[in-house]
């Protein structure tokens, strides 16, 4: 819940800094996220005129309740302006098809917004961990526009909590990089399954 909370406070910095107003944007939240005063994400979103969709396989709080880990249905290719990935993406078990989502449901000129756990933080949140090359190569690989990209690592963020926060623009319609490419980039396994897909299911 914390990560949400300054995690926004981020992407309202960005938002400001590329002079995009939230009102009337197309949204696609990654998870059922939850403020740290109880508050649901979504009714936030809607708030401030958002069209906002969010993805969980809980299908909790007017969520989607579909499986990141499998394709999604061309219904939602081309569709968002916004994609926000807050401590979500590490929790899916087939990665490529996850980030391959992501790259496939973004307008070309959509921003994806992810916020993740750098290597050697967040013991035992979830599966995978990350680094500053795995986006530098993904958005490479994908020819995306790096709008942002550092590690999180001050007040909230200070160690063992730090989080890599990357922000990256599709600007092509080029198809999502090759499973074979995708899988060259390093990320780290821990191989905890008890955190990865619906864990909130006993």
């Amino acid at each position: 819940m914390g990560i949400v909370k300054y995690l926004k406070t981020y992407e309202e910095n960005i938002l400001k800094s590329l002079d995009i107003k939230y009102k009337g944007l197309d949204w696609c939240e990654l998870g059922d996220q939850i403020y740290y005063n109880g508050a649901v994400a979504k009714t936030i979103y809607q708030s401030v005129g958002v069209n906002h969709t969010s993805i969980d396989i809980n299908g909790k709080h007017g969520a989607l309740a579909l499986d990141l880990s499998k394709p999604l249905s061309d219904k939602y290719f081309n569709k968002f302006d916004i994609i926000t990935n807050y401590g979500t993406i590490e929790h899916v078990e087939n990665q490529y098809e996850c980030f391959k989502n992501v790259h496939n449901m973004l307008k070309i000129g959509g921003i994806a917004i992810h916020g993740v756990p750098f290597i050697n933080n967040w013991p035992a949140h979830g599966r995978y961990y990350y680094s500053l090359d795995f986006f530098e190569i993904l958005a490479k690989n994908n020819k995306y526009d790096i709008i942002d990209l550092r590690v999180l690592n001050e007040e909230f963020y200070a160690y063992p909590r730090n989080l890599v926060a990357a922000v990256l623009k599709k600007v092509n319609a080029d198809e999502f990089n090759s499973r074979e490419e995708f899988n060259s980039i390093p990320i780290f396994d821990s191989g905890n399954k008890k955190r990865t897909q619906n864990y909130t299911i006993k």
